[in-house]
């Protein structure tokens, strides 16, 4: 298990470094459009902590052997199908009537219907190459057989393993709320293109602007240092409380399953929580 605590300090400290560096390097002038590619990526992302077929984990210069599992929140094939629910983000927890399952933030992103039997809390790296194939492969039939039709919540959490996955967990709140998970799915899609690139702050500034985010905003945005420092609370939270330290991981109704898995054996674990519920 890693040390959540030198992860933290150099999220930050590459974050703010790797911005400055960006800003200096870089012209103003928008970035040309970006090439997208449709499936995603299986090459480990730079600076990611994965090895092969093994799941990303946040240990600091580590990799571990841990069943890699493939997650993130992502709308099917194309943008997010369904809004994804927000609020303003007061800090504070909201208690959810069952108490087997994880406190909710009110301003947890999430897809589905908000009094769901089942809630699954996914944490995930938009570096991961692992994440990137759950999103591809098992989500959409996921969303479809249980979200859309109103059996699953299903929260998004960032988990970020990198700077470059911090920083596109950053840009993904730069758009409106409605869009939130639409972001998500093309970051995990077009993974190749910013996460492995030799200057991923302007990378991601390309993209940004591609989905019509403009500079302006896209600025403020990696300058919200409340935003920022929610990110890593809650990845601290994630590895201190629920003992996350590989992604994707998944809380369902509490309990926690890490590392790649199949649509048939999440099928298990939703179904028998939904039996149980």
């Amino acid at each position: 298990m890693r040390n959540i605590a030198i992860v933290v300090g150099a999220l930050i400290v590459a974050g703010i470094a790797g911005f400055v560096f960006w800003q200096h390097n870089n012209s103003t002038t928008p970035a040309p459009s970006m090439s997208m590619q449709a499936t995603a990526t299986n090459q480990p992302a730079a600076g990611s902590a994965v090895t092969g077929a093994t799941t990303n984990t946040a240990a600091a210069g580590a990799t571990t052997n841990a069943p890699a599992a493939s997650n993130t929140p992502v709308a099917t094939g194309t943008t997010a199908n369904a809004p994804a629910a927000t609020a303003a983000s007061t800090g504070a927890f909201q208690q959810n009537a069952d108490a087997t399952q994880p406190a909710l933030y009110p301003d947890d992103m999430f897809l589905g219907n908000a009094n769901a039997k089942v809630t699954v809390i996914e944490y995930a790296s938009l570096s991961c190459p692992h994440c990137a194939r759950f999103n591809a492969d098992v989500f959409p039939e996921v969303k479809t057989n249980y979200i859309d039709k109103g059996l699953v919540k299903w929260v998004y959490r960032d988990y970020p393993l990198n700077n470059p996955a911090y920083l596109a967990a950053v840009l993904t709140h730069c758009a409106s709320p409605m869009r939130y998970f639409g972001l998500v799915d093309k970051l995990f899609r077009n993974q190749d293109f910013w996460a492995a690139s030799d200057n991923p702050p302007q990378a991601l500034k390309q993209f940004a602007l591609s989905e019509g985010i403009d500079e302006k905003t896209y600025d403020a945005c990696l300058n919200d240092q409340a935003l920022k420092d929610k990110i890593i609370a809650r990845l601290k939270e994630a590895s201190d409380k629920y003992k996350v330290d590989a992604t994707p991981s998944f809380l369902v109704q509490g309990a926690l399953h890490s590392g790649e898995i199949s649509y048939d054996d999440i099928k298990k674990l939703l179904d028998a929580a939904l039996g149980a519920s």
